[in-house]
């Protein structure tokens, strides 16, 4: 679900079936080499969001096309604003019990809940701050929906740990912080290098991810320097790898991030390759592989648009609504005997 967050919009059913089969592969990989290393990552902060996002980066810079960068239809309109923002209600509200789910039950299962609810609250303040700041004093909706929830995501691989309360804060304020800044400067300088980012994975799951996975590294090495802040059974429970677990941590951090952009560049070229097979695209519109009903007298789709939407003139350009056709040129131009469309009125 990360990974095509990059890609929506600019990539056929054919290329995302291709993906979803590679990137799981690539995902149980990690988990191996995780596991053998001894490395924790209790909320899937580096196996989901840190591989998820740069593993979507890489392929998305095979499949970023200049027709789609400044398309029309990318963005957003007011009622998936609303819809985008009840996700996020709900998404903030479970988050402490994504995090605290898999941990070891008793303290660290409720440090795990108590981490992530402060490090979300400080990163919903921090993204307001933010926001008002760097968006002509302004709230943009796209980082409200989103950098709220990156304190969610910079607790994913160290929430069970006793970070204590301003190490949870200062975490969750850090990444609401550069979560909003990725949204205002990075993505768009992304976007004229030729690396479209469509949803903004790099901003709320690869920077807090890879913060979350430094911050562990920190609270790991902290632990073996301060046993004293766990008892001896728990210390071997968390910590498998003993006196190495910061440097494991480390080591499994950067193994995810290449294994997923390797993984991702090989998996975009063929992404790219199979752009052969497609019949030309209409950025971010769903007429191309749906049957799109028509708001008609009974609210059901009518053949006209059914047939519209299944057989386009093969030099058809850029995307537009199909309640916009004749405003964009006469109906009658549309209609020949080459492109085979067919309409009965009834």
């Amino acid at each position: 679900m990360i990974t095509y967050g990059g890609l929506l919009g600019r990539t056929t059913p054919l290329q995302m079936l291709v993906i979803t089969i590679i990137e799981p592969i690539l995902y149980f990989l990690n988990v191996y080499i995780g596991k053998r290393l001894d490395a924790f990552d209790i909320g899937g902060g580096m196996f989901i969001h840190l591989f998820g996002a740069y593993f979507g980066l890489s392929v998305a810079r095979f499949v970023s096309y200049k027709g789609a960068q400044d398309h029309a239809a990318n963005g957003a309109t007011y009622m998936s604003d609303q819809l985008a923002m009840a996700g996020t209600f709900f998404l903030w509200i479970m988050w402490p019990s994504f995090n605290a789910a898999v941990a070891p039950p008793g303290d660290p299962q409720l440090r795990a809940i108590v981490n992530t609810f402060i490090s979300l609250v400080a990163s919903v303040i921090s993204t307001f701050i933010a926001s008002r700041c760097l968006s002509e004093f302004k709230f943009e909706m796209v980082h409200i929906q989103n950098a709220s929830l990156a304190g969610g995501v910079v607790m994913g691989v160290m929430a069970h740990l006793n970070i204590n309360i301003i190490g949870a804060m200062t975490a969750g304020l850090f990444a609401g912080t550069i979560s909003v800044v990725g949204y205002v400067y990075i993505t768009p300088y992304l976007t004229r290098k030729g690396l479209q980012d469509t949803c903004g994975i790099h901003n709320l799951h690869g920077m807090p991810g890879f913060i979350g996975s430094i911050g562990a590294i920190f609270a790991a090495a902290q632990a073996v320097n301060n046993p004293g802040r766990y008892g001896e059974e728990e210390f071997a429970i968390l910590f498998r790898a003993g006196d190495q677990q910061a440097s494991r941590q480390a080591a499994c951090t950067f193994i995810v991030l290449a294994i997923a952009i390797s993984g991702g560049a090989i998996t975009g070229l063929l992404a790219k390759y199979l752009d052969r097979f497609s019949r030309g695209m209409l950025w971010y519109e769903d007429t191309q592989f749906w049957i799109m009903p028509h708001a008609g007298d009974h609210g059901t789709e009518t053949r006209d648009t059914r047939r519209l939407s299944m057989r386009l003139p093969a030099n058809y350009g850029p995307a537009v609504p199909l309640d916009d056709l004749g405003e964009q040129q006469p109906r009658g131009s549309l209609l020949n005997s080459e492109s085979q469309i067919s309409i009965n009125s009834e």
